[in-house]
């Protein structure tokens, strides 16, 4: 995956300086080939989820109909279903921290 507008920004201004790179961009990880179709889908779906008292779970039937839309088969559906769950589980948790 490529790196998005910001961190395209501070990559370019960072050049031109001569400046040290943030952490967060310098140690980012690497996604592995054949994983960015779950990002993707994890990107889009982020914006489905219900906000109350805070933010929830991107709901099930989210990704189904996601899944459903772009035709994908049912192992990739299932395999959606799980990365995307997982993602969202360690992104709740990273916000929890933050908010706390």
């Amino acid at each position: 995956m490529e790196q998005g507008p910001h961190e395209e920004l501070i990559l370019k201004q960072a050049a031109r300086s001569g400046a040290k790179l943030p952490d967060a961009i310098q140690n980012a990880p690497e996604l592995q080939p054949g994983l960015g179709i779950f990002m993707e889908g994890y990107l889009e779906l982020s914006s489905s989820r219900q906000v109350g008292m805070g933010p929830g779970q991107i709901p099930w039937k989210a990704v189904m109909e996601y899944c459903m839309f772009y035709e994908l088969d049912e192992e990739l559906t299932e395999d959606m279903q799980h990365h995307v769950r997982q993602m969202d589980v360690v992104w709740l948790e990273h916000h929890r921290k933050k908010e706390s």
